[in-house]
Parts: C-alpha cells; structure tokens; sequence
C-alpha cells in the first residue's frame, strides 16, 4: 500500500523533529554541567533547618569540641535560608559547618550555570543592626543566628567565607552581614578596620582575598559568582561573664542576587590564637640613595590567621647612616652600604638585610628629584598556563622627567598559587584563575591583573594574544 504524506502530517512530522532536536539539546547541555562539576570537586551536601535540625545543633556545629558553654540560643529569619553543610573543603576552603543565607541555602550547591542567578525572595524583613553598617538603609530577608556564651579566655575567634551571587559587578552596594559580639560587629579585613563587604574585597579592591567563579567557566563546585578566602574574625570579650554573639546576614536595597555566610566547624574558640612567625615583604631588600620602601610586616598564628601587623611593629636600623627605618616601617635610603633592619613584635623579631647602592650612572637622575606616579605598560594581561611575560614600570617625576625603572621596582602577587612573579618583573603563570600583581617603587604603587587561562585551546576555538615578551 502506498502511503501518501498530506501536508498535515509532514508539519506533525517536523514538529517532532524540533522537539527531538530540543530534549537533546537540553540533555547534553545538562550533561555537560555534571561532567564540569564533577571536575571541580565533590558536591556540597547542605541540611535545612526544616529538615529536622535546631538552632542548638547549628550553635554546636560551629563550637564543636572547643570549651564554650552556651546559653539563650535564639534563631531569626526563614528554615529554608539556614542549614549545615559538608563537603566543601575543595570548594569553600573549609570541610564543613554551617551557611545562613539571604535566600535558599541549598543554593550554595553548585556548578555554577551561565544566566541562571541564584536570587530568591524570602519575605522576611531585615534587621536593625546590620541596617545601621549602612548607614540606616532598609534591609531584607534577614538571617539571624544569636546566643550568649562564657569564655574562659579574654578572645574569641571565628572563621568564615563570605559568598554571593553579587560578585563581580555589584561593587557599588551589597548585601551586609556581621559577626556582632556584645554589639560590635567583628568582621574586618585582616589587620583592618574595614568591614569585610562585597563592595571591599572583590576582584578590583583587597584581591588577595578573593577568589572568582565566573558563570560561564566556573572554577570552583558552587552556583555562587565569587568568594573570599577563609578568613577569621576575632573579638576581645569578657573573660567568665556571658557575653552574646549575633551572626546575622540580610539582603540590602533589594531582595535579589542571594549572598552566604559559610561558618567553619569548630573554629568558634576561645582558645588565643599563638603567634608563630613573622615575615617581612623581601621588597624592602634593595634600595638606592633617597629613595623609600614601606615595610610589610605579617604575622602569621596558629589557628591558619595571617595579620598585617605593621603599624604595631616595633623598628631598629642596624646602622642609620645607611638606611633610616621610621616608626611606621618606612625604610630611606641614605648611603651606599648595607644595613640590618629588625622589626619586633609580641616578643618575636624579624630582620631583612637591606643593600644601598649610589646613583652613579644613573644619567640625570636627581635622588631627591619628586616622584609622580609609576606605570605599567598593561593593566591588565591574559596568558596561559605554563606561560611568562613581563610586566615594564614606567617613572614619571614632578619635573617631566622618565626613567624605566622595571629592574628596581617590587613585585608581589596575590595568589601565588595561580601566578608567580620575579625580581625582574617576569610573571609565570602556574594554574587558572586571576591574580592581582602589586609593583612598588619609591613609594608609588601600580597594579595589573593576571587572568591565566587553560594551557589548551578547546576545540574550535582560538589561541590567545599574549602581551609582548
């Protein structure tokens, strides 16, 4: 029998040609996000608090074995943006603990998925101390977990990761959260007295702390766009009376693009931390006559904290007729020679060998001649792994006069892990992610982002133009 196909059959035909073609589609893109997640470490395993935990639990999963009795524990906000967390050593930096978040908390579980924000309102109003750190504005759908507990010891301290879905572009405003300890907020960048916010550590201010989750190449198992480091908060207190602490986050002047406070398991103590060592920036090592170096002094403690201790620092010269150090750690130099700087602090001391050289041979070049601003020849620089370039440093003086000045600046990176960078300016890129490069010269600063690519071009696509060598 011959079979004739009318015109109506040929357009269901085509129309279940379409669908195919679509489920297919969607099932490989979904494929794909699996595989990539699974590339990036273990999924997260997060627990709501309707799903049969207490605030008790939460309060003990952040103390864990550490010697603090706990009392008045009291929790604020909805079920759903609360909860325990683990498997997040390869994403978040720490094992396991608990998240409260400004909407789901399950939305920590990644990959994180191009034009898919994570952004739920929860109807819950916000919270008056975390609206007076911006300046009285309104907030949302606040999460609030507080209780009283009794140190044996005059500190406590915490460790946390913030993540949001505000990263990288929201640096203009955020969402707020605080660590309040008898009704001060805690939360500060290490060694200041800066809150520790969206719009303060991201991929343009304070890098060092911030690591970057792109949508559409995302680096780490999350759906959030970015993140800090682990980093501690910590608090004088009193010692054996109750003192009370309130971890709180909210959304701020909207209640979209959701944010997380991920607190580590056991890292409230209130045990001191101890300091271990000390370092100072090798920056410092090589100067010339008139010119300026700012020391950097960090200390580094027991429980992982690192500590810009450098205003706290006390400061010697071995020989001041070569190099002078100030109160505040600015080195000068005076004469050519070598000279021993120490720096001191909480009983332990620190030295960097410092090496003066004269201005001979230097042209026209004044010491003492006032210096404007530095330049890179990039801001900015895209390279792949396994691959160097260098970074040129431009001096520009008060007086129109310019000098390279590669060879004597200074150079630190910000993530060493993802890229490296020598005396001589050269930058290697080790593992993908972006790094911030600080140079200094003279007291000038100058910086230029990094962003290290996959050593190998996917198929179809194109190679990259590197800066020139």
């Amino acid at each position: 029998m011959l079979r004739v196909m009318t015109n109506k059959n040929k357009r269901k035909g085509s129309q279940y040609t379409w669908q195919f073609f679509l489920i297919t589609c969607l099932l490989l893109v979904q494929m794909t996000y699996t595989e990539k997640a699974a590339a990036l470490g273990p999924d997260v395993v997060v627990t709501n608090l309707n799903e049969g935990l207490t605030a008790e639990e939460l309060v003990a999963k952040i103390i864990g074995e550490n010697s603090l009795d706990v009392r008045n524990v009291t929790f604020t906000g909805s079920e759903l943006a609360v909860g325990t967390f683990n498997e997040g050593l390869e994403t978040f930096g720490v094992d396991s603990g608990i998240v409260l978040s400004t909407g789901q908390a399950k939305d920590i579980i990644g990959p994180n998925r191009l034009n898919e924000p994570k952004s739920t309102e929860l109807g819950k109003p916000g919270d008056a101390d975390l609206s007076a750190l911006v300046n009285g504005s309104t907030t949302y759908d606040a999460t609030i977990l507080e209780f009283d507990f009794l140190p044996q010891s005059d500190t406590i301290s915490i460790q946390y990761v913030l993540t949001s879905e505000e990263y990288p572009d929201s640096l203009s405003f955020s969402d707020v959260f605080g660590f309040f300890v008898n009704g001060q907020n805690i939360a500060w960048l290490p060694g200041k007295e800066i809150p520790v916010t969206i719009t303060n550590i991201n991929h343009v201010s304070n890098s060092e702390y911030y690591l970057d989750n792109p949508e559409d190449n995302p680096i780490y198992n999350t759906s959030m766009n970015g993140m800090t480091v682990v980093l501690t908060a910590e608090s004088s207190v009193n010692v054996g009376q109750w003192n009370h602490i309130k971890l709180a986050i909210a959304d701020y002047k909207d209640s979209i693009l959701d944010s997380n406070i991920l607190i580590k398991s056991g890292s409230m103590t209130d045990e001191r931390p101890v300091l271990e060592a000390l370092t100072l920036n090798s920056s410092a090592s090589k100067l010339r006559i008139g010119e300026t170096e700012q020391l950097v002094v960090t200390g580094k403690y027991s429980n992982g904290m690192t500590k810009d201790v450098t205003s706290e620092a006390i400061y010697q010269s071995s020989n001041e007729e070569i190099v002078t150090v100030s109160e505040t750690g600015i080195l000068t130099g005076v004469a050519s020679g070598t000279a021993v700087i120490s720096a001191t602090y909480r009983g332990q001391t620190v030295e960097v060998s410092v090496q003066v050289r004269s201005n001979q041979g230097q042209g026209k070049v004044n010491p003492w001649r006032p210096l404007g601003k530095i330049s890179l020849n990039r801001d900015f620089y895209k390279i792949r792994e396994g691959e160097a370039t260098r970074i040129t440093v431009g001096a520009y003086y008060l007086d129109n006069h310019t000098e390279n000045v590669t060879s004597k600046a200074t150079y630190t990176s910000s993530k060493e892990a993802i890229v490296t960078v020598n005396e001589e300016g050269e930058i290697t890129a080790h593992q993908e992610g972006i790094a911030v490069i600080t140079v200094r010269y003279n007291g000038k600063i100058a910086e230029a982002e990094i962003e290290v690519l996959p050593a190998s071009v996917p198929e179809g696509g194109s190679g990259i133009l590197l800066p020139v060598k």
